[in-house]
C-alpha cells in the first residue's frame, strides 16, 4: 500500500500564531525554559521582566539571579524617583545650596575605588535632566575635603 508523502509541519510557527507572538518568541521561551532558574521564570510570570531580556540573560557570563537582583533594584529606584517626580513636581525648588555638578564628578572620581563599586547606577524615564544621590552617598561626598556645592 503507498501512503501519500506527509506534509511537513512547523509546529514552531503554528505555535506562535496561534499566541500572537513572533517564531523567535516561541524558541527564545524553549531556552528560558530549559536554562533558565525558578526565579526567573517567577520573574517572566509577574511581568517583571520581558522574554527578550531574560534570553539575552542566559547568554551573559554573570549568574541570573544576580542579573535579576539588579534588574529588581534599578526598577525600584525608577519607581521611587518617579513617585518622588510625581509628589514634588509643583513644588518648589530646595534652597539648601546649588551642588556643583563638576565637584559632584571630582568627588566620585576620587572616591576610593572600594566604596566606589558599590554605587549604582541606573536610569530612569522623566522629563529633564536630573542627576539623584542617595542622602548616603551625598554625606559620604559631602566629608571629603573638597565640597560639592556651589559656594558662589
Amino acid at each position: 500500500m503507498n501512503l501519500p508523502k506527509s506534509e511537513k509541519i512547523d509546529c514552531r510557527k503554528r505555535i506562535a500564531r496561534a499566541a500572537g507572538v513572533a517564531d523567535d518568541q516561541v524558541s527564545k521561551v524553549e531556552k528560558i525554559l530549559r536554562r533558565g532558574n525558578e526565579d526567573l521564570l517567577e520573574a517572566l510570570r509577574a511581568g517583571e521582566v520581558t522574554i527578550l531580556r531574560a534570553s539575552s540573560w542566559l547568554n551573559r557570563a554573570e549568574p541570573i539571579a544576580d542579573q535579576l537582583a539588579l534588574h529588581r533594584t534599578q526598577r525600584g529606584i525608577a519607581r521611587t524617583v518617579n513617585l518622588l517626580l510625581r509628589r514634588h513636581h509643583s513644588r518648589p525648588k530646595a534652597t539648601q545650596g546649588n551642588l556643583d555638578v563638576k565637584r559632584i564628578g571630582k568627588a566620585l572620581a576620587t572616591m576610593d575605588p572600594v566604596h566606589r563599586v558599590n554605587i549604582v547606577v541606573a536610569s530612569f524615564r522623566a522629563p529633564g535632566q536630573f542627576l539623584l544621590l542617595s542622602e548616603q552617598l551625598l554625606h559620604n561626598l559631602e566629608n571629603k575635603e573638597n565640597p560639592i556645592y556651589d559656594t558662589d
